[in-house]
């Protein structure tokens, strides 16, 4: 009879994202956001994604495979913009130079107008081996130069199953709250909802210096989603008068580690 030993296999992912924005600015600053006649262009938006073991990843599409390349095509806009769900966002323009307050008047932004504002997209993993991935962790690693940018990876309730972006999984509003991220923990604001501003301030976590996000176990064949999100916060407060150096969007590398057991005989 064969004797099985039971051993484990380190499952890595690194996923490499480099967020390069180049702002073009109409005179020497911009304000909250932004004046009417200036605008941010984001240049050569990606992620690349390599992998080992038995984890593999996808975007949106769906296409899972050892390497994932977030691609974003030259010149598209990044406007200030907010959000308190990560599904409801709006627009708005300052309302003077020397103050982070929109004018008060906010337009809803969806459809591909959006993508002048938000990056949007989705991390799934899934396990193709037969055995529980264990300890699953996705670690963030990032250097933030403008205190308004954000970057959310919010945990999907149900996981993707249909390709597309109206095929994305829901995600909630205590979901998106609690995990965005940016240049230091604490960073406070109040997201416009459509209807006012939110009572209670929203805050960052830092997202350099290694910030582990526990995904847990992940079943054999089973998948865990997540939405990925890049914008600048206009109701953040340091959201004004800013030089081009402050809008620029950091590098990001996410890690996922997960430990598999398999039989061997």
């Amino acid at each position: 009879m064969k004797t099985h030993l039971l051993t484990k296999k380190r499952a890595l992912i690194s996923s490499v994202a480099m967020l390069l924005v180049a702002i073009i600015a109409l005179g020497t600053a911009t304000f909250a956001w932004f004046t009417k006649s200036t605008s941010a262009t984001a240049n050569n938006i990606n992620v690349q994604t390599t992998k080992s073991s038995e984890l593999k990843v996808s975007k949106n599409d769906l296409g899972w495979t050892e390497s994932v390349d977030y691609g974003m095509a030259a010149a598209k806009t990044l406007r200030p913009v907010t959000s308190a769900d990560g599904s409801n966002w709006y627009s708005a323009f300052a309302a003077k130079k020397d103050k982070f307050t929109s004018d008060g008047k906010y337009t809803s932004q969806t459809g591909n107008a959006l993508e002048n504002y938000v990056f949007s997209d989705m991390l799934n993993i899934k396990n193709t081996g037969g055995q529980t991935c264990s300890n699953v962790k996705v670690t963030i690693e990032s250097t933030v130069n403008s205190e308004f940018a954000r970057i959310a990876l919010v945990p999907c309730e149900n996981p993707q199953t249909e390709a597309g972006l109206e095929k994305m999984p829901a995600i909630t509003k205590d979901n998106f709250k609690d995990n965005i991220y940016g240049a230091a923990a604490g960073r406070a604001w109040k997201p416009y909802n459509g209807t006012n501003l939110e009572e209670v301030d929203y805050e960052t976590a830092a997202a350099a210096n290694g910030k582990v996000v526990q995904v847990g176990d992940i079943a054999a064949n089973a998948v865990v989603s997540y939405r990925v999100l890049v914008w600048f916060e206009g109701e953040d407060a340091k959201c004004f008068d800013t030089t081009d150096s402050g809008l620029t969007v950091p590098k990001v590398k996410f890690t996922v580690t997960g430990d598999t057991a398999n039989q061997k005989g």
